[in-house]
């Protein structure tokens, strides 16, 4: 297997002096980011302007915990369309918001809260409808103990994107923690319609249900719950049982 490494390395190397580009794709698609690093730098080195290939080394970045290297590219990419969108007619637009919420999950990664918003809030400036910046900032927003921002932004998530099962889940257990069960039980319907396999809100629909006194829903959730969930979820025994 050693001898096969090096062979295959070897090969990598050899096809990166014809098309780097080409040996760092197929180098991060094996999971070898290291190399792929190295072969985008030789890439960007034939193309300096390439936003494609700074874009795709930021990942590998990522992977390797080089967040700062990351970042870096990830800037860099976003500067250079601004750049030329000051300079020329742009006639198909390109939004950065994707680009700035990337930079905004890397430093929430780090725990940099701050840099973490100001990225997020770079991306709605891009586009005030893109939701995952805002789902972004009510995670923020909850982990700071601003329980009003992180309704806000989550709602306003939501109404942007009501195909989301899993948004509409979030903000159905932010209700519960509010005290307001009627908003929640709503909310936990429609993940229900739009993930009907999804085990969890099955078992917060039946706990609502056992609140309100509506038993015979109760149990038919709690039994839908049981019949989705994983064996090993320690719920799961509890949902039988009540079903």
């Amino acid at each position: 297997p050693a001898d096969q490494w090096y062979f295959s390395r070897q090969a990598l190397d050899e096809a990166a002096r014809q098309n780097p580009s080409f040996a760092a794709w197929f180098a991060s698609s094996d999971g070898r980011f290291g190399q792929a690093v190295k072969y985008y730098g030789q890439a960007l080195k034939r193309s300096p302007q390439s936003l494609r290939l700074r874009n795709e080394r930021a990942r590998a970045y990522f992977v390797m915990g080089m967040h700062d290297s990351a970042i870096v590219d990830l800037s860099e990419v976003v500067e250079r369309m601004r750049a030329q969108e000051e300079k020329e007619v742009v006639y198909l637009y390109e939004s950065k918001a994707m680009l700035e919420h990337s930079i905004g999950m890397i430093w929430a990664f780090r725990g940099d809260a701050d840099s973490a918003k100001a990225a997020f809030g770079r991306a709605l400036v891009e586009d005030l409808s893109f939701h995952p910046a805002h789902s972004a900032m009510s995670s923020i927003a909850l982990a700071q103990g601003d329980t009003a921002q992180a309704l806000a932004e989550l709602g306003l998530a939501v109404q942007l994107a009501p195909w989301n099962g899993i948004l509409h889940h979030e903000y159905a257990l932010l209700m519960i923690k509010q005290n307001r069960p009627e908003e929640a039980l709503e909310s936990l319907k429609r993940v229900v319609a739009l993930e009907p396999y999804f085990a969890e809100p099955h078992f917060y629909l039946a706990r609502l249900h056992d609140v309100y006194g509506f038993t015979t829903d109760a149990q038919r959730n709690y039994a839908d719950f049981a019949a989705r969930a994983m064996r090993t979820d320690e719920r799961r025994q509890f949902a039988i049982a009540r079903s």
